[in-house]
């Protein structure tokens, strides 16, 4: 076949070769899929395709990947998804707009992967509102189309949809130039349950083949129920959800040029109860412990209560180190608190610097006269003098709090330096503190302002206390940081908090360990392991306004679960963040260490102690290196190191995980060292975000933070993502590897950017696997060098029936290049 040149776009970019009958590209636009049997998980894929045969670039075909999103001609400028959910019946519309930025009419071959049952009529596929004929093939019919694209282009893309239906249409044209078309298709599906779930699924992945991925993406989901809604929640993305009465609910999922690498997915439960509990599990083999996720939301029957009374004391540092616009956001962070207690809350205000000063002799009812006296106080506030902490907390203790179960007790604790006026022994103060906590169990809420906080001392007495710390960075707003917290805590509903998970499931680590409160709005979330199998109850015990309150949930222990394939991953970065906080507060102890590091690889979660797993002498990351430090020798990370043979990358991934606890020694050292300063904030800040790992949140990247606008006006986004990266650096800095040069700040920054670049490029999660990208070769990280493999062809009937024995395999293949995988307790190497 003879080509024309290679067309291209506006801009002048490359796109693809073109032939005299003009061009056609095949399109798979996403679909709902909701499905609890085994399955891969489906993504979605477009390819420029010439008289039926693929184009891939040759750019995108390297022998070591990432993965570069292709330069297409034409891009998807709007995609809006619609939702309508009654009971268990969805009804799903699906609106894509696609610009076509060739100069000749495109014709466009559309293929929608479908979950088994789904309804289609003849309206169901339209291009700018004429409907478009169609043909729906089955799941063995389509696998055939599938599989014969994948062996003509020598691409494996296409095996994440397999196991799908299909629906096909052809639609002609789309105008050249920029000019637009707008495809609507929408189709019925009938939702199973699990566990008292309903899961939808819809598929987004793959999308991230287009350069910028989708321009702006809406998804809405109207859920109707006959009966009251429990818990709501999505483990793969940030939603929002709006509850407008008890039955009916409002998901929304909005975003400019979303990367769409996984499906969107939600799970939605009819309450039962005061508190509705549901049960999301994963179990890969017979053999091993599975996993758990305990969903649970405190129901509008226990909400319409009267909220416990609160007694809180508020505890403000106004040392001299204060001054400025630290103090005037703490002054506007205590007022807010201030002004949203409830009617029958009591509470005092301490504030400290070299002395101590009580608000009131006795705790005080939180009437509108006594709260506006207060409030004046705050205001009338100056920062001066030296830092008095154990003063500050024996009179925060002093206060009349009741011995009555059903208030909740607690003391909010802001400072931004060392004890440096009276007891300055941190280990002393604590023992005091211990010893006043245990009469009154009073929980702990601690903000730590700046570098210049003790954080083992901070995160010590929350941990004891079962309460919290948060960090709040210098370029942070204090009192968005507070009053985001305290809105949150305003309306507690159950106190004494307990769950029983049963002797059947013989559950264990779970995390968090503990959950002392319950609060309105908020969502219970725990994580774990189980041995058990079978049937089994749930029990959550508490106090509602001081009487005795109890919760069952009757549940399912699988003895093998395939879905949910995210909750082993999220469950290790929680106990990884445990790990790190208990070496950084108790110190030294090699079989914690040994732990961390064997999950941290096992599940590609990269810490400073673990940095190694991804950033090695030899590689350079996005073409900028980074300059650090072996023994006495420097050397430069380079991302295209050597590519490897199989066999190689397998020994080379094994050396890697032994060097790696080599250098986790050392940042043992250095988090043991440092009690306070940027790193030290910085540790104590991700061993956080660990701890509260979210399905929903970017597990390969940091949390961004809340930042205040800069001077120079920056976007609060943007500067949120810069800040995040200089934190994540800062903790990266504790391994000891990096030479720092001129800026801390820009270096620590620089640090983060180039870190989270090698952890997106070289290490993948591929449902329950994680994969490492060692010399061009992707490694399953649960593979042994000294096992027995078996060598596979790509593309060879061998190759298929691999994938036909192994569902699981679809989107593993779909990595593309050479792989190692486990797969049924053999190693597999797949050769190009």
């Amino acid at each position: 076949m003879r080509l024309k040149p290679w067309l291209r776009n506006p801009k002048g970019e490359r796109l693809m070769q073109i032939t005299k009958k003009g061009l056609l590209i095949l399109v798979l636009i996403t679909a709902t899929a909701v499905v609890l049997t085994e399955r891969a998980q489906a993504q979605a894929l477009l390819m420029p395709v010439v008289n039926d045969e693929v184009v891939i670039p040759d750019h995108i075909r390297r022998p070591i990947r990432p993965f570069i999103p292709q330069v297409l001609p034409f891009r998807v400028t709007s995609s809006k998804v619609h939702v309508r959910i009654e009971d268990n019946v969805a009804d799903t519309t699906m609106e894509q707009v696609f610009q076509n930025q060739s100069g000749q009419n495109l014709e466009v071959r559309v293929l929608i992967p479908l979950p088994t049952g789904a309804a289609i009529n003849s309206s169901s596929l339209s291009m700018n509102d004429q409907m478009v004929e169609g043909k729906l093939y089955n799941s063995q019919e389509a696998q055939s189309i599938y599989e014969s694209i994948v062996m003509r282009q020598r691409d494996p893309a296409l095996l994440h949809f397999i196991g799908d239906n299909l629906y096909e249409a052809r639609v002609f044209p789309i105008p050249p130039n920029q000019q637009e078309k707008r495809l609507k298709f929408s189709y019925t599906q009938v939702l199973g349950q699990d566990g008292g779930l309903y899961d939808f699924r819809h598929i987004l992945a793959g999308s991230q083949l287009y350069e910028k991925g989708v321009e702006q993406f809406d998804l809405d989901v109207q859920i109707r129920s006959r009966n009251t809604l429990g818990p709501i929640y999505s483990p793969s993305h940030k939603i929002t959800v709006e509850r407008p009465d008890e039955k009916t609910a409002t998901v929304k999922l909005t975003s400019s040029n979303l990367a769409t690498d996984r499906d969107f997915r939600l799970f939605f439960a009819p309450s039962a109860g005061d508190v509705g509990l549901r049960l999301v599990t994963h179990r890969g083999a017979d053999n091993e412990d599975g996993y758990f996720m305990l969903l649970g939301r405190v129901d509008s029957q226990l909400e319409n209560t009267k909220a416990i009374p609160k007694e809180i004391v508020f505890v403000l540092d106004i040392s001299g180190s204060m001054q400025g616009e630290k103090m005037a956001q703490a002054q506007n962070a205590m007022k807010f608190c201030l002004n949203s207690l409830n009617e029958n809350d009591r509470f005092n205000f301490i504030s400290f610097s070299t002395d101590v000063a009580v608000f009131s002799n006795k705790m005080l009812l939180a009437n509108r006269e006594n709260v506006r006296k207060a409030v004046a106080h705050v205001d009338q506030l100056e920062a001066t003098g030296g830092t008095n902490i154990d003063g500050a907390l024996r009179a925060a203790f002093a206060n009349d709090f009741t011995a009555d179960s059903g208030v909740s007790k607690m003391i909010v604790f802001m400072t931004d330096g060392l004890p440096t006026v009276g007891v300055t022994d941190p280990d002393a103060i604590l023992e005091t503190v211990q010893s006043e906590s245990r009469k009154n169990k009073v929980r702990f809420f601690n903000f730590g302002v700046g570098h210049d906080v003790n954080t083992r001392f901070m995160d010590k007495l929350a941990i004891e206390n079962e309460g919290v710390t948060s960090y709040v960075e210098p370029k942070e707003d204090i009192e968005v940081k507070v009053s985001d917290f305290f809105s949150k805590i305003r309306h507690p509903y159950m106190t004494d908090v307990a769950l029983d998970f049963g002797s059947a499931s013989n559950t264990n680590s779970i995390y968090p360990k503990r959950i002392s409160a319950l609060y309105r709005g908020a969502e219970i979330m725990m994580l774990g392991r189980y041995k058990g199998s079978g049937p089994g109850r749930i029990v959550l015990t508490g106090q509602v306004a001081g009487e005795p309150r109890s919760i069952q949930a009757d549940v399912n222990w699988p003895d093998r679960e395939v879905d949910n394939p995210y909750l082993p991953r999220v469950w290790a970065m929680r106990k990884v963040g445990n790990l790190m906080e208990d070496l950084r507060l108790h110190g030294e102890n090699q079989e914690i260490l040994h732990e961390l590091v064997t999950l941290a690889q096992r599940y590609g979660i990269v810490t400073p102690y673990t940095s190694q797993l991804v950033v090695e002498p030899g590689m350079e990351q996005g073409g900028h290196p980074i300059q650090v430090i072996r023994g006495n020798e420097d050397h430069l990370w380079r991302e295209r190191a050597k590519p490897m043979t199989p066999s190689e990358a397998l020994m080379s991934d094994g050396t890697l995980a032994k060097r790696t606890e080599q250098s986790a020694q050392r940042v043992q050292a250095a988090a043991n060292q440092f009690e306070s300063g940027e790193m030290a904030t910085a540790l104590a800040s991700m061993e956080r975000n660990l701890k509260e790992a979210d399905p929903n949140k970017d597990t390969n990247a940091p949390a961004t933070v809340a930042v205040a606008k800069s001077a120079a006006g920056e976007d609060k986004s943007i500067a949120g993502r810069h800040e995040a990266m200089r934190q994540y650096g800062a903790a990266m800095r504790a391994n000891g590897d990096f030479k720092v040069s001129g800026s801390a700040a820009a270096d620590d920054e620089e640090i983060g950017l180039q870190v989270e670049h090698a952890q997106n490029t070289l290490v993948k999660q591929v449902g329950a696997r994680t994969f490492y990208n060692r010399g061009g070769v992707w490694i399953d990280s649960s593979a042994k060098s000294d096992t027995k493999w078996v060598s596979i062809k790509a593309f060879s009937k061998e190759y298929f029936d691999l994938l036909k024995n192994d569902s699981t395999l679809g989107a593993v293949l779909a990595l593309g290049g050479e792989i190692v995988v486990v797969s049924q307790k053999m190693l597999y190497q797949i050769e190009e």
